[in-house]
């Protein structure tokens, strides 16, 4: 017997994501159904700090070493690495330390071959003030955020006079996410570049509450609604190296080795997102941006 592959054809398509060298085509199908040409691949931002926190786990401490006390220094080795982008996270801690940053940035932005995603300290007050300064840097597009319901305002004047995209973030809710977008597009900012970020969690920790509303959000834009047909991001490191077993040792035996472990944490969280049809994943560990295009280039 013979059997054909049934082929679901859908309304509209997602965005496309078109920055710098970044050329990612727009897509008419969930992921991975390559018999309707779903997109069997995401971009991957490899994702470095500007302050090391203090529960920053000693895997990746003992991966990158010294450089992670010098951004600059940090950034200059992550370039080397096969990701598509860099990310760049000034998480800063006072209002004090936002000059530092533009510094900082300024004298990256002098010497990046790869495209750059620029996001704050997740803190409202403070990102209000950093990211429109930021957000100024840049001689060519960039991925600016986190933009929220409570700082949006503040950064989507700048962000379209450079041409930026631009993360608008929710709390994994679909209509909350279409609500942030229409608030975006009424500031002038294009729907063709805004990024949906759904936030997500880590393996073990809620993941299937991650992945499920990445899938709606993509079946709504699919099916015709130009709110939520945008490209979705999902950071996976900053989620998945807060789980506990990324961070901390102190497990049975059958937990397997920590390094080990604390890779297979990030890894099975990306892929995951992956295939619920997250296009950018903003990954912290290089072994695991290494495991990833592996994955992807499988047929």
């Amino acid at each position: 017997m013979s059997y054909e592959i049934p082929v679901k054809s859908f309304k509209s398509e997602i965005r496309g994501i078109n920055f710098d060298s970044i050329n990612y085509q727009s897509s008419n199908s969930l992921a991975f159904l390559k018999s309707e040409n779903g997109i069997t691949k995401s971009l991957l931002a490899l994702e470095i700090l500007f302050n090391i926190p203090k529960n920053y786990s000693p895997v990746l401490k003992n991966y990158w070493g010294e450089i992670i006390n010098n951004m600059l220094e940090w950034f200059k080795a992550a370039q080397e690495l096969p990701c598509d982008i860099i990310g760049l996270k000034f998480n800063i801690t006072e209002e004090k330390e936002i000059d530092k940053a533009v510094e900082t940035l300024k004298d990256i932005c002098k010497i990046a071959n790869k495209p750059l995603l620029i996001t704050g300290s997740n803190k409202k007050d403070l990102d209000g003030l950093l990211l429109p300064r930021l957000a100024e840097i840049p001689s060519k597009p960039c991925i600016i955020g986190i933009a929220e319901e409570e700082t949006y305002k503040s950064i989507t004047k700048i962000v379209s006079k450079k041409g930026h995209y631009i993360i608008a973030r929710t709390p994994i809710d679909i209509n909350l996410a279409k609500e942030l977008n229409i608030l975006l597009t009424e500031e002038n900012v294009s729907p063709d570049k805004i990024l949906i970020d759904t936030n997500m969690a880590a393996l073990g920790y809620g993941l299937d509450y991650g992945y499920s509303i990445m899938e709606r959000v993509k079946l709504a834009g699919l099916d015709g609604d130009e709110m939520l047909n945008m490209p979705i991001i999902a950071f996976v490191g900053e989620e998945e190296w807060k789980a506990k077993e990324a961070r901390v040792a102190d497990f049975d035996e059958n937990y397997g080795v920590f390094d080990e472990r604390a890779l297979a944490w990030e890894s099975s969280t990306a892929t995951a997102i992956m295939l619920a049809g997250a296009n950018i994943l903003v990954i912290w560990h290089p072994d695991v941006i290494k495991e990833l295009k592996s994955f992807m280039e499988e047929e």
